[in-house]
């Protein structure tokens, strides 16, 4: 394929997804572009450089991708998102037909049970000068926020306050991953004065600087945190779950409380039937504090 055939083809997927983008989030249709131009370059390289649109792809195409993205080593998680992107081109042009499911393609079930710790627990900002990003990932850390949520979120309008006692965040939609807003209440004094330090900070602002966009601070986070040598940040969610389950299975059984599985608490099976009520109980609310629809997604934080 040409230079001009590539710039066309990525002209026609950038179209494509501004046409769909009230169906779904800035960070999905990114995302969805990257992973559609990808999907076209690899059917280019496969030999079907004659295929004018990706509405136009057959199931041949398919099955000769999903082998590709096989022998390439490509995890189970990867290749079934870029089949959800390839499902939603054809349902779009009405020819979800030509797309088997992910089992007929021979597409391994992805796991959600982890077998490594991937909690982040200790946050050293020494190498870190930028003030509005130490205080993101102060914000991060203690609210188990998304690297999205943590520099969108406007600290003055998150914060609210019922009473004395009573304090939470309200995430709006525009900061969240699939545009679902959601509450995670403030349950310690570290909480309490990382939001009142960040609403000190920016006042009515966000966490991103005036004068620069989303995407500009979003690399500008992921270059001046790599040159401090912090990864993984994604484990601070990681932690926020962990101490998140002790603190509620310690409020259902009044300072009782115990572990999660990945942090070497029991396991399922070693607990009584009240605890594995209570266990149900607690995973359902970390969800919810993290922002996600599927209960079965916590396993991968707390085991």
């Amino acid at each position: 394929m040409s230079k001009k055939q590539l710039k066309n083809a990525d002209y026609m997927i950038n179209q494509f997804c501004k046409k769909h983008q009230q169906q779904m989030s800035y960070a999905t249709r990114h995302s969805m572009s990257a992973r559609l131009k990808t999907i076209y370059r690899d059917l280019d390289h496969l030999g079907c450089n004659k295929l004018p649109h990706l509405k136009n792809i057959k199931q041949k195409h398919i099955e000769q991708l999903v082998e590709h993205w096989k022998k390439s080593g490509l995890s189970a998680g990867t290749i079934k998102n870029r089949m959800a992107n390839i499902r939603f081109v054809c349902d779009v042009y009405g020819r979800s037909t030509v797309v088997k499911s992910n089992d007929d393609l021979g597409i391994e079930r992805r796991s959600y049970i982890p077998t490594e710790n991937k909690a982040v627990n200790e946050l050293t900002l020494d190498n870190i000068n930028d003030e509005r990003l130490r205080m993101s990932l102060e914000l991060q850390q203690q609210f188990g926020l998304r690297r999205e949520e943590c520099l969108k979120i406007k600290p003055l309008q998150a914060y609210r306050e019922t009473g004395a006692n009573t304090h939470y965040l309200k995430l709006q939609a525009s900061w969240t991953k699939g545009g679902i807003e959601r509450i995670i209440p403030i349950t310690t004094p570290e909480q309490l004065k990382t939001i009142k330090k960040a609403m000190n900070l920016v006042g009515k602002e966000s966490m991103i600087p005036k004068n620069m966009t989303y995407i500009e601070r979003r690399n500008q986070y992921d270059d001046l945190t790599h040159r401090a040598g912090m990864k993984n940040l994604h484990g601070l969610r990681h932690a926020y779950a962990q101490r998140r389950y002790i603190e509620l299975t310690n409020y259902h059984t009044k300072g009782n409380g115990w572990r999660s599985p990945i942090d070497g608490g029991p396991k399922r099976n070693e607990l009584t039937p009240d605890q594995k009520c209570i266990d149900k109980m607690v995973r359902e609310v970390i969800s919810y504090d993290l922002g996600h629809s599927r209960e079965a997604i916590v396993k991968n934080y707390i085991g």
